[in-house]
C-alpha cells in the first residue's frame, strides 16, 4: 500500500490543523469557480478603483475562463490607468491573435515593440499575426528583427527559413534551418524544412533522410510530452485556477501595504493548491517581515522540500535561524544551499557572518571571503578578512587585509581604528 507523502500530511495540516484563510475554500467545485474567482477580482477593484493590477486580475480571471473578448476588455481597462505594461500589450494581442482577429493582433504586437523593441519573441508572434494576413513580406522583417534582437531563438530561424523558402531564397533558408538545428538538436521542425529544400534542389536522398529524422524526433517529442503530461480531474483544475487568483490578488494587496488580506489570500492559495510554491514563498517573506521566525522557518522548510534545487530557500532558511541565535542547522542550510549554487556570493557572505556569530571555523571564513574578493571584491570583505586573520593570530595577513579595505574605503574610520589596533598588537 502506498504511504502518503509530504502533500498528503501538508493538506491534512492545512485545512485541519489550524491554517484558515477565512475563504470558503472547501465550496471550490468546476461549476462554480468562474463565479468564485471572478468575486475576489470584483473585491479588489472596490478596494483599489483606480489600480491597473486590479483589472489586470480580472482580465487573468476572464482569460482563464476562456472568455477572451471579457479579458480584452478587462486588460484595456487597467491600460488606461497603466499604459507602458508590454507584457499585458502582448497578451492582449495574443488574446486577439488566439481570437483570428488578426489584424489588432499585429497592431497591439506592434504597440508592444514600440515600447520593448527586443522584447523576446515579440517580433516572433507579429510576424506569425502578418502571416495571417498574408502580408509575407512583413513577416520576413519581423522574423529578421527577432532573430537580430533575439539570435538564439531558433523558431524565429525556421519561420524566417520557411519566407525564404516560399520566395526562393533556397540558401538563405537552409542556412536559417541548419542554425535552428544546431541551436535546438531535439527540435524536429529545421528538418522539415531541410526536406523541402533538398526535394526543391532535386536532392531526393538527402530530402527523404531530412524527412525520416523530422518523423523521429515528432515521435519523441510527443512522446515526451505524454510523459509530462499529469491529466487532472475537473475539480483538480477547479482548485488551481482558484488558487492563482488567490496568489494573484493575494500579490495586489500586498504591493498596497495589505498585509492581512495578503497572508489571507496566499494562505487560501495554499490551502487550495499545496503545491503551490509562489504563494508559499509569498507567505514566508511576509512572516520574514514581521520577524515571525517560527513561522517564516516553517514555510522555507516546507519550500525546500517543493522545491530542492533552489538554493535561495535553504540561504533564506539559514539567514532566519541565525537571526534565531540557531547557528548549527544555519550555517548547514547555508553550506546546503552553497552545494547548490558554489558560485553564490551572497550566501558565502551571509555563512562568513554565520562563521563569526558562531565563533566557528576560522579557517573557512578566510577561504570563503577570499573566494568572495576574487570575484566581487569590497571594503567590507577585506574587513571582515582582516577579522578572520585577526581571530587566527595571522596579524601581518589582517593588516593587509585592513589595508585594502581603507584603501576602497578612506573615509571609514572603524576600518583605520582596526588596523591601528592590530597593528598596535603586532608591534608589543
Amino acid at each position: 500500500m502506498k504511504q502518503p507523502g509530504f502533500y498528503f500530511f501538508l493538506s491534512v495540516f492545512l485545512f485541519i490543523g489550524g491554517i484558515r484563510s477565512g475563504f470558503p475554500v472547501d465550496k471550490v467545485t468546476p461549476t462554480n469557480v468562474f463565479d468564485y474567482s471572478l468575486q475576489i477580482a470584483l473585491d479588489l477593484q472596490k478596494s483599489y478603483p483606480q489600480a491597473a493590477e486590479v483589472f489586470f486580475l480580472e482580465g487573468n480571471v476572464y482569460n482563464r475562463a476562456s472568455k477572451y473578448d471579457r479579458a480584452i476588455e478587462a486588460f484595456k481597462k487597467g491600460l488606461a490607468l497603466k499604459p507602458q505594461q508590454p507584457d499585458i500589450i502582448q497578451l492582449v494581442a495574443f488574446l486577439y491573435n488566439k481570437t483570428n482577429q488578426f489584424e489588432a493582433a499585429a497592431e497591439w504586437y506592434r504597440k508592444s515593440l514600440a515600447i520593448e523593441p527586443d522584447a523576446p519573441k515579440g517580433n516572433e508572434r507579429l510576424g506569425q499575426a502578418l502571416v495571417q494576413l498574408k502580408r509575407m513580406d512583413e513577416a520576413r522583417s519581423a522574423f529578421e528583427q527577432e532573430i537580430q534582437h533575439n539570435p538564439q531563438n531558433p523558431f524565429s530561424r525556421i519561420y524566417l527559413g520557411e519566407r525564404y523558402f516560399d520566395v526562393g531564397r533556397l540558401k538563405e533558408a537552409r542556412e536559417q534551418a541548419e542554425t535552428a538545428a544546431k541551436l535546438d538538436p531535439k527540435l524536429p521542425e529545421p528538418y522539415y524544412l531541410l526536406s523541402k529544400i533538398n526535394r526543391k534542389e532535386g536532392k531526393t536522398e538527402a530530402a527523404t533522410k531530412n524527412l525520416e529524422t523530422f518523423q523521429d524526433l515528432k515521435k519523441k517529442e510527443q512522446e515526451l510530452i505524454s510523459q509530462e503530461q499529469t491529466p487532472r480531474s475537473d475539480q483538480e483544475q477547479a482548485l488551481l485556477t482558484a488558487a492563482i487568483t488567490h496568489y494573484e490578488a493575494g500579490t495586489v494587496y500586498y504591493n498596497h501595504g495589505n498585509r492581512n488580506q495578503a497572508e489571507s489570500h496566499f494562505l487560501a492559495a495554499v490551502s487550495l493548491d499545496p503545491k503551490n510554491e509562489p504563494a508559499r514563498l509569498s507567505l514566508a517573506r511576509i512572516y520574514q517581515e514581521a520577524n515571525q521566525w517560527p513561522k517564516a522557518v516553517s514555510f522555507y522548510r516546507e519550500l525546500t522540500v517543493i522545491n530542492p534545487k533552489e538554493y535561495r530557500y535553504p540561504y533564506q532558511l539559514g539567514l532566519i535561524l541565525a537571526t534565531m541565535k540557531q547557528f548549527e542547522e544555519a550555517q548547514r542550510n547555508m553550506e546546503t544551499a552553497l552545494q547548490m549554487s558554489p558560485a553564490a556570493v551572497d550566501v558565502k557572505r551571509a555563512l562568513v557572518r554565520v562563521l563569526f556569530m558562531s565563533q566557528g571555523d576560522m579557517r573557512k571564513a578566510v577561504e570563503l571571503t577570499e573566494s568572495v574578493i576574487s570575484v566581487e571584491p569590497t571594503a567590507e570583505d577585506y574587513d571582515l578578512l582582516g577579522h578572520a586573520y585577526f581571530t587566527l593570530g595571522e596579524l601581518d595577513k589582517s593588516l593587509a587585509a585592513l589595508s585594502k579595505a581603507i584603501e576602497l574605503d578612506p573615509d571609514n574610520s572603524t576600518y583605520r581604528q582596526r588596523y591601528d589596533k592590530v597593528n598596535a598588537l603586532r608591534n608589543k
